[in-house]
C-alpha cells in the first residue's frame, strides 16, 4: 500500500520477496529449463550469452484520469497489439489482472545484468526479490535505463516512455524541430507581414477618400 520509489540514486532495484515464487516459475517456463535459476550470485558469462537472457516486463497500474481519453493504445501500452497474445493469454487465467490502460516496460538483460569491472565476464543479476511485507520497494537505475521519466508531483503521476542515448539520431531529431520551429515562426510573421501590408493600404485608400471628399466639398476638384 506505500507504493514503489523511483530512484535513479539506488543502482539496484528491490522488489517484495512473495513475488519471487511466480518470477521463477516464469524464469524456468521462459528458458524451457525446469532446473533454471534466477539468483543474485556471481556468474561466468560472455556477453552474447547474456543477451539471451529473458527481458524482463514489469506492467504498472496506469492512471486512470490519464488514461481515460486513450483510444489507439500506444506502444508501451498492456492494450497495444504487439502484447496482445501475451496479455491475453494471462487475464484468461487471472481475470481483470491486467487492464489494457496498464503501462508495460521493459528490461533487457543488459540492463538488469551488469559486468564486473574488476573481473571482465563476471555478471551480476541486479533485480532482487527482498523485500519484505511492509517494507517499500524501489524500482532504480537498472529499472529506468532506457526510459525517459517524467515525474508529475502535483498531479501524484510517473510517465514512462522508451528513449534512445544515439547522440547523432538526437542531433538529428533536434535539428528537424529547430527547423519546424523556424519555418512556424517565419510562416507566423509572413502573415503578419501581410496583414500589416493590408491595413496600411486600407488606411492609404481611407485617407485618399477622405481628401477627395474634401477636395470636392471645397470646389477644387
Amino acid at each position: 500500500n506505500r507504493g514503489i520509489i523511483v530512484d535513479s540514486g539506488t543502482t539496484d532495484s528491490y522488489l517484495p520477496s512473495n513475488l519471487k515464487p511466480a518470477f521463477l516459475e516464469a524464469w524456468k517456463e521462459v528458458l524451457r529449463d525446469p532446473n533454471a535459476e534466477y539468483h543474485n550470485n556471481h556468474i561466468e558469462m560472455t556477453a552474447e550469452q547474456v543477451k539471451t537472457l529473458p527481458t524482463i516486463l514489469v506492467v504498472l497500474q496506469g492512471h486512470k484520469s490519464g488514461s481515460a481519453q486513450t483510444k489507439d493504445f500506444a506502444v508501451g501500452m498492456a492494450g497495444h497489439h504487439s502484447h496482445a497474445d501475451m496479455f491475453n493469454s494471462i487475464t484468461d487465467k487471472n481475470p481483470l489482472t491486467i487492464s489494457k490502460n496498464d503501462v508495460v516496460v521493459a528490461i533487457p538483460p543488459e540492463h538488469y545484468m551488469e559486468e564486473a569491472h574488476s573481473s571482465p565476464g563476471t555478471w551480476t543479476a541486479r533485480v532482487y526479490f527482498t523485500e519484505r511485507f511492509g517494507q517499500q520497494s524501489i524500482f532504480g537505475s537498472s529499472f529506468m535505463m532506457g526510459h525517459e521519466i517524467l515525474f508529475d508531483n502535483r498531479s501524484g503521476r510517473v510517465g514512462f516512455s522508451e528513449s534512445h542515448c544515439d547522440y547523432s539520431r538526437y542531433m538529428e531529431e533536434r535539428n528537424l524541430m529547430l527547423e519546424q520551429i523556424r519555418q512556424k515562426g517565419t510562416s507566423t510573421q509572413d502573415n503578419t507581414a501581410t496583414a500589416v501590408e493590408k491595413e496600411e493600404e486600407k488606411l492609404v485608400t481611407s485617407h485618399q477618400v477622405e481628401v477627395q471628399d474634401n477636395l470636392h466639398g471645397s470646389g477644387w476638384a
